[in-house]
């Protein structure tokens, strides 16, 4: 229902309206658009320095056949900026488009694709790969398209990610004018299985700009990936969600609310681009390992350096589980320190509560020689209703010589979270902020959290 007012809306603007064909002669269908194209590269001789993970092209969209000769496409493009300053990711509308066709005669309106060199690009067919002459440009390695599979196996089948993290705040005491909505986060994306395994999932996130001066919403590309199932090994390629934290987030389970330490204070980035590997040995032990760019999702390659990571998680009882990782993003600059990352975490969780503690530790902050930092996190919630749980956390960040200060600090939160039916949740919790810096007072606040996701 959502795609076709989407399309109707579409057409509207160009002056074409849809009307009720002869189901009997044609059903109306559409189809999901999705490519990406991404490669890595490393360089020799005096290029050595130039290597890594690139994705370079994300193609987003959907068709929809109308019938009697009628269709509608709107594809987005989602690349990097020609401004070799601008290290973010663009997104652009590359179709939006309306087609007509009735025996031999095609008519196409709208922003569509030009016929300067589309032939020569589908002729030459390898257009991930190398842009046809007059297009020019490297692209990549990686690309996905749907093609038909075996449907007697496994029957194809896809479904939407909708979730969107909101909240009301207001501040107490010296925080008593921070107040307001906020829409945090908002992803929206789209997920495949292929069957046989073979799946692919391309999510966009959408909220504000780490800048402080930038009070604009910002789309991102979080997640545009494949990821291959056989037994008990995964492989995942593409813009993929990361390794270092996403256990224990998972694990605390309420990122709606607040993120898990790793995460809030900045110890890592939560997706990049690269490629990851995991296997599990048997049902109590489990290792995983990725190698990705290091920049995160939100920017493309600047530093040559890739970043390394290790896991592993042990269950040695049903509902207790130990995960340790380490990790090393290379600088890729002789005058910069590389960054090193350790992190220990045991939990159990059980069908009416949960307990957790994390331990973190980071080398080389910023690429920054000596710049280290250290941190805690223990949590706990319980089950009191089959609609209603409470939870508790408290956070403990800290600095070798107290070079950060003016950011370390220790934090805790107090709340509850009630489901209103499958899709929505609410979670009013109070917050406590203590600044480690002399002379600075604590700041507390009262949230609700809303949640909202299929």
């Amino acid at each position: 229902m959502k795609k076709m007012v989407i399309l109707a809306g579409l057409l509207s603007c160009i002056g074409i309206t849809a009307q009720a064909q002869d189901t009997k002669t044609e059903e109306p269908k559409g189809k999901a658009i999705v490519q990406v194209f991404g490669n890595f590269h490393t360089g020799f001789g005096a290029q050595n320095d130039d290597r890594g993970f690139e994705l370079e092209r994300s193609y987003f969209g959907y068709e929809y056949n109308f019938g009697k000769g009628l269709s509608a496409k709107a594809v987005m493009d989602i690349g990097k900026s020609s401004n070799v300053d601008d290290y973010q990711r663009i997104a652009y509308i590359k179709n939006a488009m309306v087609a007509w066709k009735r025996g031999n005669l095609t008519l196409n309106g709208g922003l569509i694709s030009t016929t300067q060199f589309n032939f020569q690009e589908k002729f030459w067919g390898y257009r991930y790969i190398m842009k046809s002459f007059q297009d020019a440009g490297l692209l990549s390695c990686i690309g996905i398209t749907a093609q038909a599979q075996d449907t007697k196996t496994e029957e194809p089948k896809g479904k939407a990610i909708v979730q969107v993290f909101g909240n009301f705040h207001t501040g107490f005491g010296a925080q008593n004018d921070d107040r307001g909505f906020e829409l945090e986060r908002s992803y929206f994306g789209y997920e495949y299985n292929f069957g046989k395994g073979l799946s692919a999932k391309a999510v966009m996130d959408i909220g504000k700009s780490s800048n402080v001066d930038d009070y604009q919403r910002i789309a991102y590309i979080k997640n545009a990936m494949v990821a291959w199932k056989r037994g008990n090994l995964t492989l995942n390629g593409g813009l993929i969600s990361t390794t270092q934290f996403n256990f224990q987030e998972k694990f605390w389970g309420y990122r709606y609310i607040m993120k898990s330490f790793q995460d809030e204070y900045k110890f890592g980035n939560s997706a990049d681009l690269g490629i990851s590997v995991a296997y599990k040995f048997a049902d109590w032990i489990s290792a995983d390992a990725i190698i990705v760019n290091g920049e995160g999702y939100k920017k493309i390659q600047k530093i040559d350096g890739l970043n390394y990571g290790l896991g592993l998680t042990l269950t040695p009882v049903k509902g207790f589980q130990i995960r340790v990782y380490g990790g090393l993003n290379e600088s890729g600059d002789e005058s910069k320190k590389s960054i090193v990352n350790l992190a220990a975490f045991a939990g159990y969780k059980h069908d009416k509560f949960t307990i957790g503690a994390e331990y973190n530790q980071m080398w080389n902050a910023g690429y920054a020689d000596n710049a280290n930092q250290y941190g805690y996190s223990v949590f706990a919630s319980a089950k009191v209703a089959k609609f209603a749980e409470i939870y508790a956390r408290f956070d403990d960040l800290y600095s070798n010589d107290d070079w950060n200060i003016a950011k370390d600090e220790r934090a805790a939160i107090l709340g509850a979270q009630f489901k209103l039916g499958k899709y929505v949740k609410i979670a009013p919790n109070f917050r406590v902020s203590t600044p480690k810096v002399d002379g600075a007072k604590s700041a507390y606040s009262a949230y609700i959290n809303c949640y909202f996701g299929f």
